[in-house]
């Protein structure tokens, strides 16, 4: 691949380095609360840690993961490439760098339009993964994804999908747009410390993460019983009976099943994927601008 594709491309490849990096950091506390939400008892992070362990061994909390470190990433990958691309495409319509915060969110909001098709399927097979307590129902991720084909077509692998649309419009936009918010402040005040500056992503990419979750977690939840649902029987009709079965049987506080878990993984997992993100854009930068005085 000659530099100038890369360099075209560098929003994409390094949203591909941000996915492996969040994926790799994040999928253990993912399995946890993924089971935590699909639960009818109010389990705690270290009872879902101990039956984990004791009755389906220590892989159990990478259950699922081939799926989201392949696919995620490459999803992850789109995700930051349309929302970089859209920002870009603004900011030459206007001839300006800085754009409002309304477009910004704007961008964010087409960024989980484009993304939720592919990630509706891909997050419903990984969480029937997860959730699956019988070793020998699916041998693998591929075999998952076929069995659910197979028996229930394309309702089948994209159950979930307007689930997924409520909860990725709001939150990309919501997401993307406080780490840009971030990220200027911390550029002003950090002018003079270069060092600082550099790990700054760390911080923003944390805070994102963080109020990402907090917005949109019990939509979040929903979607997770919706996915792990049984097909054949299932006890929800949607996503509006979901929720009111569930608030009505367990309360407002079932919406919120996992999300200790889920807030100390999005701490690292997007801290270091938005450095990742900044640092291989960053690099692939660099390498093209020293190719181009070569030549």
């Amino acid at each position: 691949m000659s530099d100038s594709i890369i360099y075209k491309l560098r929003d994409y490849i390094a949203g591909l380095a941000t996915g492996l990096t969040q994926i790799l950091i994040g999928h253990p506390f993912d399995t946890i609360k993924v089971r935590q939400q699909s639960s009818v008892k109010n389990l705690t992070i270290k009872q879902v840690l101990f039956d984990l362990l004791k009755n389906e061994g220590t892989l159990a909390i990478y259950n699922g993961v081939a799926s989201p470190l392949i696919c995620t990433s490459f999803l992850i990958s789109i995700q930051f490439g349309v929302f970089q691309n859209s920002l870009k495409a603004l900011q030459d319509i206007q001839n300006r760098k800085e754009l409002p915060i309304y477009q910004i969110a704007l961008c964010g909001s087409i960024s989980g339009a484009a993304c939720s098709p592919i990630m509706a399927p891909m997050e419903n097979i990984r969480i029937k993964m997860q959730v699956n307590r019988n070793p020998y129902q699916y041998t693998n991720t591929l075999d998952c994804f076929k069995r659910t084909f197979q028996q229930y077509g394309i309702r089948g692998i994209y159950k979930g999908f307007n689930s997924t649309l409520i909860r990725e419009l709001p939150g990309e936009c919501i997401y993307f747009l406080i780490y840009e918010m971030q990220m200027r402040k911390l550029r002003q005040s950090l002018q003079q410390q270069p060092l600082l500056l550099q790990y700054s992503p760390l911080l923003a990419g944390a805070v994102s993460g963080l109020i990402f979750w907090i917005s949109v977690f019990p939509i979040d939840t929903l979607k997770s019983r919706i996915q792990s649902d049984d097909m054949q029987n299932p006890l929800f009709k949607n996503f509006l009976d979901c929720f009111k079965k569930t608030v009505n049987k367990e309360g407002f506080g079932a919406l919120f099943k996992g999300i200790n878990v889920c807030i100390i993984r999005s701490l690292p997992a997007n801290g270091f994927g938005f450095l990742a993100f900044e640092e291989t854009k960053k690099l692939i930068e660099i390498s093209y601008s020293q190719a181009i005085k070569i030549h």
